[in-house]
């Protein structure tokens, strides 16, 4: 979901990003045997995913959200 948002604003997804660490951390947990594929967590089923983009003079603030929660603001 998040790969999905951040291409949406970005036009691809951000390395380092917060996809890229729900990535990574899917990957670990998969190889783990913690996971299984297509688990979610209530809270991003549920609530979902932003990405957010915010114009100030001068910049521009993106902020990812995940459950509501912001993962990462970055300017």
């Amino acid at each position: 979901m998040m790969q999905a948002a951040e291409t949406r604003v970005f036009g691809h997804t951000q390395k380092g990003g917060t996809a890229a660490v729900m990535q990574s951390a899917a990957t670990a947990n998969k190889s783990g045997g913690f996971v299984q594929q297509g688990d979610a967590t209530d809270v991003a089923a549920e609530h979902g995913v932003t990405v957010a983009q915010t114009d100030v003079p001068g910049a521009r603030v993106t902020t990812e959200f995940v459950g509501g929660q912001v993962t990462r603001d970055h300017f």
